[in-house]
């Protein structure tokens, strides 16, 4: 039996949440984005990849308001 593991890849981490694949490297190395390790690189967690990126979209949104 084979085991899969279901996640994004750092590039499709990287379209998600409008960041380079490096910036998300980066992330998974300090801790602030799940990943899982393979063979074939990091597997993202899609989950914690959408809670990034909402929370990414929730400041930008507070910094717009800010200005105004």
């Amino acid at each position: 039996m084979v085991a899969t593991v279901d996640g994004l890849t750092t590039g499709q981490a990287a379209r998600l949440l409008g960041l380079s694949e490096q910036s998300v490297r980066g992330l998974v190395r300090a801790g602030k984005l799940a990943a899982v390790q393979t063979p074939l690189g990091a597997l993202i967690d899609e989950a914690d990849a959408h809670r990034l990126a909402a929370a990414r979209d929730q400041i930008a949104r507070e910094r717009s308001t800010c200005r105004e």
